[in-house]
């Protein structure tokens, strides 16, 4: 099925590794560039955090778990919503490179979300590119 194969992106940066590693670990950071409503996060691995979200009038608690942290070099999450089936596992990997760096997303379904529009893979990888492509570059070029 189309839906469950994995969401591969890649973006370059013309910073560096630790300063993307603290976009992505950081929660002042996070809440600008990522969600506003994250209340608590810490790059230690089980360490648990959700908080709503709300989008087309329905909400979507997302619930995450840090399941791997390689501090400048890996962050990976489980990630599920408390009102919906299905659960997925969230990496970003970062590369130095000569001029910055390069992060690698994917998004690998380990349980499949329900057949909503909100989860058909176009839309969460329309998504994810929206994330890592616009919002990340947006925040990291303010530096």
């Amino acid at each position: 099925m189309n839906n469950l194969k994995p969401i591969h992106l890649k973006q370059s940066f013309v910073v560096s590794p630790q300063v993307i590693w603290e976009h992505l670990t950081q929660l002042h950071y996070l809440q600008h560039w990522f969600f506003k409503e994250l209340n608590d996060f810490s790059p230690i691995v089980n360490f648990k955090t959700s908080f709503p979200f709300y989008y087309n009038d329905k909400t979507f608690t997302h619930c995450w778990e840090v399941v791997e942290v390689l501090p400048s070099r890996r962050l990976v999450l489980l990630w599920s919503y408390k009102e919906y089936s299905g659960k997925a596992e969230v990496q970003f990997e970062l590369f130095s490179t000569p001029h910055g760096c390069l992060v690698f997303f994917t998004e690998k379904l380990l349980s499949p979300y329900p057949a909503m529009e909100e989860f058909k893979r176009g839309n969460r990888k329309t998504g994810w590119k929206s994330v890592l492509q616009s919002r990340l570059v947006n925040a990291v070029s303010k530096i």
